[in-house]
């Protein structure tokens, strides 16, 4: 398998994408998730979800790694698309779901937030080198 020492892959995208860290979390309101990649352009994370209940479109997130004391909040973004990643069957009516968003009008501050939080939640590239890229994780 090859090895990945910067980006997860040559990005087709305008912002490259990078695995993040063990423990960074997204909240959007109601939903905690796993982040498990980010850029500039946006988020894949999963998380899970009881599947009778309706899913509301998001518009806002909240970024976090509570290890290092680290958050932003009220990231301004649109849902891409959503995959579960298990059967429904997983637990009942609950799954793992997959969901890509896309950061939307973000002043410039918050893009400087945003970069700065990214650069503290990527392993560096040592720790890098053992991972290995998800297989869909198409965000923007």
């Amino acid at each position: 398998m090859p090895t990945i020492t910067g980006p997860i892959s040559k990005e087709r995208r305008a912002h490259e994408r990078y695995h993040v860290k063990e423990k960074v979390m997204l909240y959007n309101g109601t939903t905690f998730a796993e982040v498990l990649n980010i850029s500039t352009g946006g988020v894949l994370c999963r998380f899970l979800i009881d599947t009778k209940n309706p899913l509301y479109p998001v518009h806002t997130i909240d970024l976090i790694d509570a290890p290092k004391k680290l958050f932003i909040q009220n990231i301004s973004c649109i849902d891409l698309n959503w995959q579960d990643t298990e059967p429904c069957t997983l637990f009942g009516s609950t799954a793992l779901r997959d969901c890509r968003l896309q950061f939307s009008a973000l002043s410039a501050d918050k893009h400087s937030e945003l970069s700065d939080f990214i650069q503290q939640v990527i392993p560096s590239p040592s720790s890098q080198s053992n991972s290995q890229a998800p297989a869909n994780d198409i965000i923007a």
